[in-house]
């Protein structure tokens, strides 16, 4: 799976500080006493000093040599191998124009934008063998909600080595009542919230300037976001509301209402409503509430495939899996479409 924590020697290639307040549910990495880590400390705690080279590709041919066919080594045009440099592991075959960003570089880049500071990273790490890296910063300033809960910023960096996904800098917020992602640049809220990519070409590490104007407005897409909340916080939602909302998302399509779920989507609406009045932090009254609650459901609880056990399956596997998801994939798109459904529900134009 590609959420894997990346092992090497025996050795988590994963690092946090003492200061990000939080402690893997794996039990792997290295735990830094700082408040936050230089780019050295975080390389070297996570041991992400290496690096990708980019080597030719080649295939076996047959070739006559006088009575006898030999089979010789042909190089592949157009094309190179993406390999680790310690570990000499093949990630991907890619075309000859494609340019690695090195994890140095990569937290060289994040550096110039972030910049401020030299101590600033929180959580940095691989996953899949290296093939895909991340560098977490958690920004100064927390966003404070009607309700009382806090909201702590970080930036993210994401970057792979096999072509599966561009350089990446997204901003996350995580309500610190319950340890829930609110969001992952929430891009079809008001405003447009902070998001950076950049395909892997010889120009990649020019676009400083770029990531740093976007992180500028992140004060103007924040007072957005914190508006929409407390709209949601002020807007009442009862049970009955939020068994509709968990049903719109994991009932099948065309689905018959009068109908009873069954196997994964049974038990996924089950959760989802019981959350709405007994999740972390929440108090069933409001469609912020419900908000929590599918993000805590995304976090921390929501089926892997169509495993009726995963629902409360809290192994290394899972956790990491629903991370993954949580950030890129469906608890991502969970999220938003919730969130746009709710602001829509209070009124947010």
């Amino acid at each position: 799976m590609p959420a894997e924590i990346t092992m090497t020697a025996d050795k988590a290639e994963f690092a946090y500080s003492q200061g990000s307040g939080i402690e893997p549910w794996h039990g792997l990495g290295s735990k830094v006493p700082v408040e936050a880590m230089t780019a050295e400390e975080a390389i070297e705690a996570s041991g992400m000093g290496w690096g990708v080279e980019r080597k030719e590709v080649y295939v076996m041919e047959s070739k006559k040599q006088g009575r006898k066919n030999i089979e010789v080594p042909v190089s592949v045009a157009g094309k190179r191998a993406i390999v680790r440099d310690d570990t000499q592991q093949v990630f991907a075959i890619m075309g000859e124009h494609y340019t690695p960003v090195q994890n140095i570089e990569a937290f060289s880049f994040f550096d110039s934008v972030i910049g401020n500071t030299d101590a600033k990273y929180h959580t940095v790490g691989t996953l899949g063998g290296g093939r895909r890296i991340w560098l977490m910063v958690r920004l100064p300033n927390e966003l404070k909600l009607d309700n009382g809960h806090e909201i702590v910023q970080n930036i993210l960096l994401t970057n792979s080595h096999d072509g599966t996904s561009a350089l990446r800098i997204d901003h996350t917020r995580v309500n610190v009542v319950c340890a829930n992602t609110l969001s992952m640049a929430l891009a079809n809220a008001r405003g447009n919230d902070f998001k950076f990519r950049a395909k892997h070409t010889s120009m990649i590490l020019d676009r400083t300037l770029e990531a740093r104007n976007l992180l500028g407005l992140l004060d103007a897409t924040n007072e957005l976001f914190i508006n929409d909340c407390n709209r949601l916080i002020d807007t009442k939602f009862t049970i009955s509301d939020m068994e509709e909302l968990a049903r719109d998302i994991w009932a099948p399509k065309g689905y018959d209402a009068d109908k009873e779920l069954k196997g994964v989507a049974r038990v996924a609406v089950e959760k989802l409503t019981d959350l709405f009045t007994e999740g972390v932090g929440v108090e069933g009254q409001s469609a912020f509430d419900a908000y929590m609650a599918i993000t805590e459901f995304t976090d921390h609880y929501r089926p892997i495939g169509r495993s009726l056990d995963s629902l409360e399956d809290t192994s290394p596997e899972a956790m990491e899996s629903r991370v993954f998801n949580s950030w890129y994939g469906g608890g991502q798109r969970i999220r938003q479409r919730v969130f746009d459904s709710l602001r829509e529900k209070a009124g947010v134009l």
